[in-house]
């Protein structure tokens, strides 16, 4: 598989599969909830939402916001679920869109760098 070419400034977000099983899309999966330095965040050009080391899409993110539920209260939990939670405003999520599709080109399906794989942190900030 190819390994995807370094030439923005990129906030590369690492989730496990089973992580979108509960989100009903990849941007949802990356947009919300994440401890991060919102500042540093956004002087990213593009947010990379991978699965198992591999770039599965590429958004835009407009403005970051403490993940609250009355900035992002499209993620209550229809079933109130006591686990699940709703309000973390601790962490950080952004509105955006998805990146267009010259850039989604350049990353979809390409394997991250090696030194962007492995390890625990699932926030990594490239050249940002």
């Amino acid at each position: 598989m190819e390994a995807l070419e370094p030439q923005h400034k990129r906030l590369v977000i690492k989730m496990q599969p089973h992580i979108l099983k509960g989100r009903k899309t990849l941007y949802h999966s990356v947009r919300w909830a994440w401890r991060i330095n919102a500042d540093r965040a956004s002087k990213a050009d593009f947010v990379l939402g991978c699965v198992n080391d591999i770039c599965e899409g590429v958004f835009v993110a407009d403005k970051w916001m403490h993940a609250t539920q009355r900035n992002f209260p499209h993620f209550s939990d229809p079933d109130n679920r006591p686990d699940f939670p709703h309000h973390r405003p601790d962490r950080f999520g952004f509105d955006g869109h998805e990146a267009d599709y010259d850039i989604q080109k350049l990353y979809v399906g390409k394997l991250l760098p090696d030194s962007q794989r492995g390890g625990q942190t699932r926030i990594r900030y490239i050249n940002c």
